[in-house]
């Protein structure tokens, strides 16, 4: 069974969430916008929750990506042009 919530008690997969990652999906497909292959799993930020909170829930800051590829890039700020082999 999967973590319920954060270290800071914020939701894992409340509805926000699932709503906010739906939207993503919906908008931008579920190829990896980090690596460029199918199955993208978690939604990545890309400027990250951690330098803006308030852009937490625009989907047009959100782009599908695995889970693994969002944990290699971490809360660096993507770059203009990013490629998946910088992370």
């Amino acid at each position: 069974m999967g973590r319920t919530a954060r270290p800071d008690g914020r939701p894992v997969n409340g509805p926000n969430v699932k709503r906010y990652n739906a939207a993503v999906f919906a908008a931008f497909g579920s190829t990896c916008h980090l690596c460029g292959r199918p199955g993208a799993d978690t939604v990545d930020h890309i400027v990250p929750t951690s330098h803006d909170p308030a852009r937490r829930w625009d989907v047009d800051n959100g782009r599908p990506a695995h889970r693994s590829c969002n944990s290699a890039r971490g809360d660096s700020p993507a770059p203009a042009e990013y490629h998946a082999e910088r992370w």
